[in-house]
């Protein structure tokens, strides 16, 4: 069955503020999503998936050419740290287009392998300030992966300040009674959990990465462990802090005691950071005026670290996963 936006066709030109559209849908569900607009002069379009998720950047159309576009979301109640359960009944779909008519906006419920993603603020699907400055906002890089694993229906779960015991108390529910067999559920923490000492790296910590590999693996879900993105606090020698490094040791330990998949973004992070320079790596993590972000990508480092998740996964060709 499908559903539908009823109020189009509609012309649109908010090329900085995405102009956002509700699908009502009955329940929780992975959806395939169609949107078809014209473009009524020369323009680009970009299109988010609810919580700011970006499904399609930047598309140049010529004056009178037609985007028909479909991609894959995710309807799913969450549960915020100290709140009550949300519930979610509609995809949510914002797009940034010049100049545009919008004819049709659907969705479909489809059957098929969902990837759960939980973290913290670097994974998260981030807001942003309108007019849209890419290099002003925040980002979580998984709000950036549809762009490079289309294939995947993403529900993304991750948290801004959770550590592994908040998101295991309060995020994780909702995730677990939704989670089915077949699906994934990937995790990334640490910056928050090096703040709490009974969750030290090779004690709360990795007990907790243990209990989310249990518990996916009792409902037939594939676990995947992903280690800390590093921040750009730079040392003299130009190398990296190393604050992370036990963090990420215990990912990668835990993975491999467990048989499970490990994603190291600490280390393809560092390096590439490394390689940049202090100067050059600014570009790509949050930055207003004389205000810096060490830890956060802007949508710029967003879609870089997506882009280097997207290659790690591939490259490990967990089943089921990749080819789909």
């Amino acid at each position: 069955m499908t559903f539908s936006v009823k109020s189009l066709p509609i012309k649109i030109s908010s090329p900085l503020t995405p102009k956002m559209f509700n699908i009502d849908v009955p329940s929780n569900s992975a959806y395939r999503v169609r949107v078809v607009l014209r473009a009524q002069a020369e323009t680009s379009v970009t299109l988010l998936s609810q919580f700011r998720r970006f499904v399609l950047d930047d598309k140049h159309l010529l004056a009178g050419e037609a985007l028909d576009f479909s991609f894959l979301a995710h309807v799913c109640d969450y549960r915020w740290r100290d709140k009550e359960t949300t519930f979610v009944n509609c995809v949510s779909v914002g797009i940034m287009c010049g100049a545009a008519v919008v004819e049709t906006i659907e969705a479909e419920k489809i059957d098929g392998g969902v990837l759960y993603i939980g973290g913290d603020s670097t994974v998260s699907d981030q807001t942003a300030d309108y007019p849209y400055r890419p290099y002003k906002t925040y980002c979580g890089w998984a709000q950036m992966l549809p762009l490079y694993m289309p294939q995947l229906c993403i529900s993304n779960h991750a948290q801004s300040g959770a550590s592994t015991q908040s998101w295991r108390e309060w995020n994780f529910p909702p995730v677990w009674r939704t989670m089915q067999s077949g699906d994934f559920l990937l995790l990334q923490f640490g910056h928050n959990d090096q703040k709490c000492d009974f969750l030290a790296p090779m004690g709360g910590y990795r007990d907790n990465l243990l209990f989310f590999i249990q518990e996916a693996r009792e409902k037939g879900v594939t676990p995947i462990l992903c280690t800390p993105i590093n921040r750009i606090i730079f040392e003299e020698d130009g190398t990296l802090d190393h604050s992370l490094d036990e963090y990420a040791a215990a990912v990668i330990s835990a993975a491999k005691e467990e048989g499970v998949c490990c994603i190291d973004l600490h280390g393809a992070t560092t390096r590439h950071f490394e390689s940049l320079g202090e100067d050059n790596a600014w570009k790509y993590f949050r930055f207003c005026g004389s205000e810096r972000d060490f830890t956060h990508p802007n949508d710029y480092g967003g879609k870089l670290v997506a882009k280097m998740a997207a290659t790690l996964l591939e490259h490990s060709a967990i089943e089921g996963l990749v080819k789909r």
